[in-house]
C-alpha cells in the first residue's frame, strides 16, 4: 500500500466525527481502509505513513492560516434553464448585464454592494417562488398517486370479520349437533 494513498486517507478524516477516531485520538483502522479503499491497512502502516498524525493534529489542520478568509459554503442556485450555477457565475452575469453595470456608475462602493445584494436578493426570491412552485406540484402528485391507489382494508375491520366468520361457523355447528341430538 502507497503512503500518499494512506496519507490522502487522513486528510479525509474529520476531527468533529467520533466514528473517525478512537478513543485515545488515533485514526480508527476500519475508516483510513475505507477512504484508502484496501481492507489490507494495518495500525502500523498508518502510523509510519504519518507518525505524529492523531485527532488535535487534524483538528489543527482544519482551522483556516490565521488572517485568511474563512470559506463560505457555497450556495448553488439554478438557472432558468435548470442548468447548476455558483454564485460566483450569477455575479458574473450581472457584471455582464449591461444595464445593471450603467445603474452601478456613479455610486459609492456601499451603494454598489447594497444593488448588487438587493440583486440577490431577488434571485433569492425568484428561487424560493420556483421552489414552492415545484413543493405544490408534489404535493398535488402525491394527492393524485394516492387516489389512484387501490384502497387498503383496515386490519382491524379485517380482523373483527375474520372473528365474526369464525363465530358463525361454530354457531352453524353447535345448531346442527343440537338438531341432530
Amino acid at each position: 500500500m502507497s503512503i500518499n494513498t494512506i496519507l490522502d486517507a487522513l486528510g479525509k478524516l474529520d476531527p468533529s466525527n467520533d466514528n473517525h477516531w478512537t478513543a485515545d485520538g488515533l485514526p480508527k483502522v476500519e475508516t483510513v481502509r475505507l477512504y484508502a479503499g484496501s481492507q489490507s491497512i494495518g495500525r502500523e502502516e498508518i502510523t509510519a505513513a504519518n507518525p505524529t498524525f492523531n485527532r488535535a493534529v487534524a483538528a489543527q489542520a482544519a482551522l483556516p492560516a490565521e488572517g485568511a478568509e474563512p470559506e463560505a459554503p457555497a450556495e448553488t442556485v439554478v438557472t432558468e434553464q435548470g442548468e447548476p450555477e455558483a454564485p460566483l457565475e450569477f455575479l458574473q452575469a450581472l457584471a455582464t448585464d449591461e444595464k445593471f453595470v450603467a445603474e452601478l456608475e456613479g455610486l459609492s462602493e456601499v451603494q454598489r454592494m447594497q444593488s448588487v445584494l438587493q440583486k440577490m436578493y431577488e434571485e433569492r426570491e425568484r428561487m424560493n417562488s420556483k421552489i414552492r412552485e415545484m413543493e405544490e406540484k408534489l404535493h398535488y402528485a402525491i394527492l393524485e398517486e394516492e387516489a389512484s391507489a387501490p384502497e387498503k382494508e383496515d386490519p382491524v375491520a379485517m380482523y373483527l370479520r375474520s372473528r365474526q366468520r369464525i363465530q358463525n361457523e361454530r354457531a352453524a355447528e353447535v345448531t346442527g349437533r343440537s338438531a341432530a341430538v
